[in-house]
């Protein structure tokens, strides 16, 4: 598995394949609550001969990494805004943040 990923997620054939420390390690970042975004711009995986897209979906396909979705569900409060009328408001909240609909 670590020989498949590294071919895998190698960006450029000219440079040298990352390590599988420095694959682990970026693996490791990945946490509930931290953007994507927030783990690249830190780790910086492109300067590892790393494609980002490819280690994000070769972790998803054998099941490293699992992919989170968000619900939401609509409080008590009101839904403001110059274009909202009483309808769209109830339509939102009753049928869209439910607790049923991914936004992801």
């Amino acid at each position: 598995l670590q020989d498949e990923c590294i071919e895998y997620i190698k960006m450029d054939e000219r440079y040298p394949s990352p390590s599988w420390e420095v694959i682990f390690n970026l693996y490791e970042t990945f946490q509930s609550g931290i953007k994507l975004k927030q783990v690249f711009l830190y780790e910086k995986p492109f300067m590892r001969n790393v494609n980002e897209r490819r280690l994000v979906e070769f972790g998803l396909l054998k099941g490293i990494l699992k992919r989170l979705h968000k619900y939401p569900v609509a409080s008590n409060g009101t839904i403001t805004g110059s274009n909202v009328t009483p309808e769209l408001q109830e339509y939102i909240q009753h049928q869209v943040l439910d607790g049923q609909h991914s936004y992801d």
